[in-house]
């Protein structure tokens, strides 16, 4: 039986990295900044080891560059940025965060610690904008000499916690403005915010309609002015009523529109 210290580095990566350690130990990286994977220096492959080994998304950026090595748990976390991700410059690999890497760098390399609690970016992971929250804690990785050669980030995503909790905090306050009778402008803004929340880049419009006249006597539009809602109410639901939204009505059943102007 071999030594541990016998066995080439790059078939410990393929051994104990999961898929993205078969894929880093299988890689060229004579032409990049890192170099030659056999001469890696031993505070690199070490920090590296241990990424690759944790069932949490983390990333070493290595070097003034910031060179990507993260592992399973980051690449899924990456979507379909993974596997052109690995191996990038941190600032080239997510250009749309590129300031706030800058300070993450700046601030490892330096030898100082950051950690951010359900904090906002907006990345593009699928190949559109995302608004993603996320736990962030980075640190600083030591090389041989001690001085700071790296930085270590832990990422947790907690985009659907987030909007777990926002979702409650917004049911309990529609159902505290109801148990205490609040005027039903108030009522209807917080429907059309939890709406909102549930599809995020919806703006609402909700109408009120006395079911016997058929007159407005309320109405709310987020993206409109008060004074457009002020004009509908009073209004007859049947001068409204033109395209699909208004036969849905008629017939008592929701309507959904994704173009209210295609219709």
């Amino acid at each position: 039986m071999r030594n541990a210290s016998d066995i080439p580095f790059a078939e410990r990566l393929t051994a104990v990295g999961g898929e993205t350690g078969r894929m880093i130990a299988e890689r060229d990286w004579s032409t990049t900044p890192l170099g030659r994977i056999e001469a890696w220096p031993q505070s690199l492959r070490t920090a590296l080891s241990l990424l690759l080994m944790s069932p949490v998304p983390m990333v070493m950026l290595w070097g003034e560059d910031g060179v990507m090595l993260y592992n399973d748990a980051y690449s899924v976390f990456a979507g379909r940025r993974h596997p052109q991700l690995l191996g990038s410059k941190v600032r080239e690999g997510w250009p749309e965060v590129a300031d706030f890497n800058d300070n993450v760098m700046k601030v490892g390399l330096a030898g100082g610690t950051l950690a951010y609690r359900d904090q906002t970016l907006t990345l593009y992971r699928h190949g559109h904008a995302e608004q993603v929250r996320m736990n962030l804690d980075y640190s600083p990785v030591l090389d041989e000499s001690g001085e700071p050669a790296g930085v270590l980030a832990v990422v947790v995503d907690t985009t659907e916690r987030a909007a777990a909790e926002a979702d409650a905090a917004a049911q309990a306050r529609l159902l505290e403005l109801i148990a205490t009778d609040a005027p039903i402008e108030e009522c209807l803004v917080a429907v059309a915010a939890a709406l909102e929340r549930l599809r995020p880049g919806m703006q609402a419009a909700l109408l009120l309609m006395d079911a016997e006249t058929r007159v407005i006597e309320n109405a709310y539009a987020s993206a409109l002015p008060t004074s457009f809602e002020a004009g509908l109410e009073g209004t007859s639901f049947e001068t409204l009523a033109l395209g699909t939204d208004s036969r849905a009505a008629r017939a008592g059943q929701p309507s959904n529109r994704a173009d209210i102007g295609a219709d």
